[in-house]
């Protein structure tokens, strides 16, 4: 049967009932032959646009028949198109990053990105050995002078964890927050764990007495050794979190992964790679994270 819709149908019923019911008023009594002209042209009526395209009701699978349906599809206006219709086709115009590849953060979003298989996007270096994010330029975009920032179709984003998390909900790909609660728990575990207790100690204390002293004021011996033990500290509670699962936060990659993996990175240059990679755990995580082709594609 043709699919038409409901107006259509209930003309059909109307014009069937009347015609049998006008032939009883006029002639004051029922005509069987009235009522079967009522009938057939409500089936008329029901299948007009059938018949005006020389086709038989029954044989018609689809509504309205495919040469009606290229005139009524050309003769209607495009939908405008929303952005969100198109929320993982990012093109370079669409989404720009604010940062050098020299930093951990930075890195974290691009390895983010190259997760969603992204690649195509605007990158502005803005250098903090040189103290570029202190520029009254890079001031108005972030005002406490930190790196990454991003602008995502007119839409501004500073903090990494606010970045990372609009990114993966934004963009298409990989899903990279864990379904379950107590692994996405796990993750904001970790995350908050590196913001607020690691990244200071490894990076200032532990890596920059080696790779750029001049940045954190020369060696400090005492700032160093305590980089060490906190660093060691936080590390060993985030094996804990991890447990026995193959990441930080469950058996799939997660944002946590992310940024614990270019932190490391800098450890791994430095004098005391073995003994932060002998913690429980941490080997086989290390392994396997600086496996991946999100962590090769962003080393330079």
């Amino acid at each position: 049967m043709p699919k038409l819709r409901p107006r259509a149908a209930a003309l059909a019923v109307l014009v069937a009932v009347a015609m049998p019911v006008a032939a009883w008023w006029i002639g004051g009594q029922w005509h069987g032959a009235s009522a079967v002209a009522g009938l057939a042209l409500g089936l008329c009526v029901y299948n007009w646009r059938v018949i005006l395209h020389w086709a038989p009701w029954w044989s018609i699978d689809e509504w309205p028949p495919s040469s009606a349906a290229h005139v009524y599809i050309a003769r209607q206006k495009p939908r405008p198109v929303s952005r969100s219709d198109h929320s993982g086709d990012v093109r370079m115009a669409d989404l720009k990053l604010w940062g050098f590849n020299g930093s951990t953060y930075v890195r974290t979003v691009r390895m983010l990105l190259a997760e969603k298989g992204v690649t195509d996007y605007e990158q502005d270096p803005v250098n903090v050995l040189a103290g570029e994010p202190h520029s009254p330029e890079h001031l108005a975009r972030h005002p406490f002078g930190k790196v990454p920032v991003i602008e995502h179709a007119g839409f501004r984003v500073i903090e990494t964890a606010a970045i990372t998390r609009y990114l993966n909900s934004a963009l298409q790909g990989r899903d990279l927050v864990p379904a379950e609660p107590r692994d996405v728990a796990r993750m904001d575990m970790v995350i908050s764990i590196i913001d607020s207790y690691g990244y200071g100690p490894i990076l200032g204390g532990v890596v920059a007495y080696h790779l750029f002293p001049e940045f954190v004021g020369g060696k400090d011996e005492t700032a160093h050794h305590e980089g060490i033990a906190k660093g060691k500290q936080v590390l060993g509670e985030i094996m804990k979190i991890k447990g026995d699962s193959p990441f930080l936060a469950g058996d799939e990659l997660s944002i946590a992964d992310l940024y614990l993996a270019p932190l490391i990175t800098y450890v791994a240059m430095t004098p005391h790679k073995d003994e932060f990679l002998a913690l429980p755990g941490m080997s086989d995580w290390w392994s396997r994270v600086s496996a991946l082709d999100s962590f090769k594609t962003t080393a330079a």
